[in-house]
């Protein structure tokens, strides 16, 4: 599925969605008459990277935290003054937030050894 070139081909692609650990890919090759070929499988491992996604942002009654902290983590919020409005200890998941007011809050998610911060909406 190379066509007319005669020569190596050089291909680089960025996957946003990547997870620590490890990723699978492979090349779909397809030439001008509509043919095609699959590449074989590359294994690309990656490092842990301090991950957190937090679902909806802005969030509405519930908020979802997704991680790579490990079983035990800490996930707190604190007002922009500072205040700690709300704190759980818990694996990533679903945490109910409706009592909070509506506002801007940061985000702590800390394990003892690492911590992140991110900034979430109340809506």
């Amino acid at each position: 599925a190379r066509g007319a070139i005669s020569q190596g081909a050089e291909y680089a692609f960025e996957d946003s969605r990547a997870v620590a650990g490890d990723n699978y890919y492979r090349l779909r090759m397809v030439d001008l008459d509509g043919s095609f070929e699959y590449s074989a499988i590359r294994q690309v491992t990656i490092g842990e990277v301090d991950e957190i996604v937090v679902l909806p942002n802005p969030i509405k009654n519930q908020l979802t935290v997704q991680h790579n902290f490990g079983a035990e983590s800490m996930v707190e919020l604190f007002t922009m003054t500072g205040q700690r409005v709300w704190s759980q200890r818990t694996q990533a998941g679903a945490h109910d937030v409706s009592e909070l007011p509506r506002g801007v809050y940061v985000l702590v998610l800390s394990n003892g050894s690492r911590r992140v911060t991110k900034k979430v909406i109340l809506d």
